[in-house]
């Protein structure tokens, strides 16, 4: 195959990679950066295409060789712009500098007194930097070490590099031949239309990664919205039982404690102050529990103004100490506290052996029936043989047998 032949076969690759690319952009959706790549995929196609038309040594050669040394420094910012998350260490700015230095050098050898073989040296050199350049910010970016595409695209690069630095070795020889030098300038240019033609896929893998990538990431919020309250920012009644279920497959139930809390007074919140106050009431309750509660223990919010917790490895007594402490921090967060107090009624129940947190959970209503019903100078009811215990809501939770 004669040079001239070799050229066309890489200017149709060219065309052919960026055509397959603005296809795929045009008809699907695509990320941010995808742009860049097509656009960097085309100006190669063009550079490759005026060689072919003008010849390597007319005057738009500089502008052929500018237009290929573009690429990875243009796809580099489409790379940045579809992989970082975080302001990176090397800003954008030096991209440009280092591809403008590039087409300086080109320029200044192409306007110097020098013959072809410093000429083409100079272009290899450029070539050389620029795709290093572009591997090592490649291998920098965010999911390098996840994707498979960017690696693959950060080892091309560094071949491109060392072909472009053997072909500036070769065209430095001062006794090379013409026909030598067309072969070793067409050479690095093929370098160029193979990485644009390896591009097609990678790109492709990118932009496959990412919609998977924000797939999982929808798949992720919109199992957070199924099982988190919104308001509360606790689990959800469905999310608390499984939750549950799970600690207790890992722990003896016999050793847990089932408590349900109620607020005392979120009607008269809500009636006197409106919905938003009632609201934040339970906001304020369900941060309460969040901060009291171990990370072993499951809290949740059952509806309403109800919520329940589980407590692995823990007594009836000790969960009472931990629904005082819930009282007291809340009542440093009192929405409306001379008008409606913000106050708690709470049940507590020690599991049975083999008993589900469905059936604990029923006890565990009774106990708070227990607690609704009692009035401020009774505050607390305690049934031994049950190992029941409501608590009602003035906030003295020593419990006393009746």
């Amino acid at each position: 195959m004669d040079l001239n032949t070799l050229l066309y076969v890489c200017i149709a690759a060219a065309l052919c990679a960026a055509g397959v690319l603005s296809l795929f952009g045009v008809t699907q959706d695509t990320h941010r950066g995808f742009r860049l790549w097509v656009c960097a995929q085309w100006l190669v196609a063009a550079g490759l295409l005026l060689q072919a038309l003008f010849g390597a040594q007319s005057a738009v050669a500089p502008l052929v060789e500018i237009l290929v040394l573009q690429w990875p420094i243009v796809v580099l910012i489409g790379m940045r712009r579809l992989n970082q998350r975080k302001r990176p260490a090397v800003p954008q700015a030096v991209d440009l500098g280092l591809l403008a230095l590039a087409a300086g050098l080109v320029a200044l050898a192409w306007t110097s007194d020098v013959d072809s073989s410093r000429r083409m040296a100079a272009f290899a050199l450029a070539a050389f930097g620029v795709n290093l350049y572009g591997a090592a910010m490649v291998s920098r970016l965010d999911g390098f070490q996840q994707s498979f595409a960017l690696k693959w695209l950060a080892a091309m690069q560094c071949a491109i590099a060392a072909l472009e630095a053997a072909c500036g070795a070769v065209a430095s020889i001062d006794s090379i031949g013409v026909q030598t030098m067309a072969a070793v300038h067409l050479c690095a240019h093929v370098a160029i239309a193979a990485a644009v033609l390896a591009l097609v896929p990678i790109a492709l893998a990118l932009t496959y990664e990412r919609t998977v990538a924000k797939m999982r990431a929808m798949h992720r919020k919109l199992r957070h919205l199924a099982d988190i309250d919104a308001l509360t920012r606790l689990p959800n009644r469905r999310h608390f039982h499984e939750l549950a279920a799970r600690s207790l497959a890992t722990t003896e139930p016999a050793g847990a404690v089932v408590l349900m809390f109620d607020i005392e007074n979120l009607k008269r919140i809500n009636d006197l102050l409106g919905q938003a106050t009632g609201d934040e009431a339970l906001r304020q309750v369900g941060l309460a529990l969040r901060e009291t509660l171990r990370t072993r223990d499951v809290v949740g919010r059952l509806g309403g103004d109800e919520f329940a917790a589980l407590l692995p490895n823990t007594t009836v007594a000790d969960a009472v100490r931990v629904a005082a402490r819930v009282t007291d921090k809340l009542e440093s967060r009192q929405i409306a506290p001379h008008m409606a107090r913000l106050t708690l009624n709470v049940g507590a129940v020690q599991m049975r052996a083999s008993e589900t947190v469905v059936e604990a959970l029923r006890r565990a209503d009774l106990a708070l029936d227990d607690a609704r019903n009692h009035r401020h100078d009774r505050p607390v009811s305690v049934n031994s043989l049950d190992g029941a215990v409501g608590l009602g809501p003035t906030g003295n939770f020593e419990p006393k047998p009746v």
